[in-house]
């Protein structure tokens, strides 16, 4: 199994959304996006500039790797490309997951998910 995060800014209600998709794709870059992508979560009260680069230095990547990667583009490329995948149909807010390419909105809950996933294997 494979848990792959895609970057769906929802920039009308975060306005800082953007950046921090940037900062958490260009940190990825340096094999950090989980650490970068929980502190941002964590801190969602303050997503700045200055913050946001804050936070960089605080998992431990390269700063200044960060600003040039941003300056570049690659960053901004990844979070487009994942706005305009043929799986964002309903931008809600909230996380979706999908299993086999197929969106699953069931239980979150032990049995239930683990027999949706067997039955999904068997066919």
């Amino acid at each position: 199994m494979r848990l792959i995060f895609r970057n769906l800014p929802l920039v009308d209600v975060h306005p800082h959304a953007e950046a921090a998709a940037e900062i958490a794709e260009a940190v990825g870059e340096q094999g950090k996006f989980w650490e970068i992508h929980d502190t941002i979560y964590e801190n969602q009260h303050d997503l700045s500039d200055a913050a946001l680069l804050g936070y960089v230095e605080q998992v431990g990547a390269d700063v200044d790797k960060v600003k040039s990667d941003i300056a570049d583009g690659g960053p901004r490329q990844r979070v487009e490309a994942d706005l305009k995948a043929p799986f964002v149909a309903v931008r809600t807010g909230r996380p979706h997951s999908f299993v086999n390419g197929l969106r699953y909105d069931g239980s979150w809950l032990y049995e239930p998910f683990f027999e949706y996933l067997t039955q999904v294997l068997e066919s």
